[in-house]
Formats: structure tokens, C-alpha cells, sequence
């Protein structure tokens, strides 16, 4: 198994805690602002549970998070590229 350079964590770790920044910011606001209900658009509310709530905000994170996640690991694969291409060369 090839051993992984440290810039290889590095792009691991930063993938790693942007995909687990989408559960934490429903979960965080859903500690900060959860008060049993859920609301709609503008017109209707619910009661909800505690998850319901963080639930229905995690999409709103994702699509803050998903495009930086897939820039991140665009970065990753353009620098694999460059280091392969580096290692045939020489």
C-alpha cells in the first residue's frame, strides 16, 4: 500500500471536515434555535422533532458546502495530476 504524503492528509483532512460541517451546522442550529416547532414558507408551522429540525437545515449548508467540497477536491486531483506527471518526466 502506498504511503500517503502529507499533503495528501492535508486535502483528506480539509474533505473530511467540510463533508462533516453539513451535519454540525444542522445540528448547531438546531441547538441554538430549536424551540419544537417547524415552520414553512411564511404561512404554516408544525410541531417537530429535535432531528426534524436539524434536518431540514442541512440542506441549506450543503449547498454553501458542497461546491468548496468539490473545489477542494479539485485541487487534490490537479495536484495527483502535476506530481504523476513530474514523476515521468523524471
Amino acid at each position: 500500500m502506498k504511503k500517503l504524503s502529507i499533503v495528501d492528509w492535508v486535502f483528506l483532512a480539509i474533505s473530511i471536515c467540510i463533508a462533516l460541517g453539513i451535519p454540525a451546522f444542522g445540528i448547531y442550529i438546531a441547538l441554538t434555535e430549536w424551540d419544537g416547532m417547524c415552520y414553512g414558507f411564511g404561512c404554516c408551522s408544525w410541531t417537530c422533532s429535535f432531528w426534524e429540525y436539524a434536518l431540514n437545515h442541512m440542506p441549506i449548508a450543503a449547498i454553501c458546502l458542497v461546491p468548496l467540497l468539490v473545489a477542494v477536491l479539485g485541487m487534490w486531483l490537479v495536484v495527483l495530476i502535476i506530481r504523476r506527471l513530474r514523476k515521468k518526466l523524471n
